[in-house]
């Protein structure tokens, strides 16, 4: 859905999916975390500059269309599986 690498290259879905992943595994064994929240849904616009292309912030875990990237799925299987922090 969004950009890709492989390596998982810095600001691609793979390099994103990870670092959540990391965030949420870190944050889960925290017993002063009492909860968490995703800091941008989706993809949105932002002035163009040499830093975004095309004049889209890409932060979010779904694109500007509302279709999953690979962090979303990340998101649904830690949180589905019913962990819980502490």
């Amino acid at each position: 859905a969004g950009m890709h690498g492989h390596p998982a290259l810095m600001w691609s879905e793979e390099y994103q999916a990870a670092l959540i992943r990391g965030y949420l595994e870190v944050a889960a064994r925290k017993e002063y975390v009492a909860g968490m929240q995703v800091w941008n849904f989706a993809d949105f616009a932002a002035v163009q500059s040499p830093m975004r292309v095309g004049g889209t912030n890409l932060k979010g875990v779904f694109t500007r269309a509302r279709q999953p990237k690979m962090a979303a799925h990340v998101l649904r299987e830690f949180w589905g599986a019913g962990r819980t922090t502490s």
